[in-house]
């Protein structure tokens, strides 16, 4: 998925056999020790940082994002196609969103309270949505 968040951006399409993800393949996918989460740690800063390259480069965004962006497999096959605004929105935002949620259920199981994201969490006091 790292890969792809630019690739939506600045490709016309993407194959699955393009490497998206080369930058991740030496990293363990469990890291064990301080050392490997140092290293993914760098891969993610990394990569997130071209991102915003990537998206601070773009001249017109609502034409950038209105291009047809297409998945295809490892003979040329079209798997999907849309819009890059909806396939990144899709692909990546709503992914990412995904995962962030499943954080938060692993750091509930742990007793870790929770910082409020769309509002008050259930870690916190309670305040009305509307001070007086």
């Amino acid at each position: 998925m790292t890969g792809w968040r630019a690739a939506i951006i600045t490709a016309g399409a993407a194959s699955l056999l393009a490497g998206a993800c080369v930058a991740w393949s030496a990293i363990p996918l469990r890291p064990t020790g301080l050392a490997e989460l140092a290293l993914f740690l760098a891969v993610a800063c990394a990569v997130l940082g071209v991102l915003r390259l990537v998206l601070a480069s773009v001249v017109a965004p609502d034409e950038a994002f209105a291009v047809i962006w297409s998945l295809k497999d490892n003979k040329g096959n079209t798997i999907m196609a849309m819009p890059r605004a909806a396939c990144y929105r899709g692909m990546v935002m709503n992914h990412m969103i995904h995962h962030r949620a499943q954080l938060g259920v692993y750091l509930r199981m742990l007793n870790v309270p929770l910082p409020g994201l769309y509002g008050p969490s259930a870690d916190g006091p309670w305040q009305p949505a509307w001070p007086k």
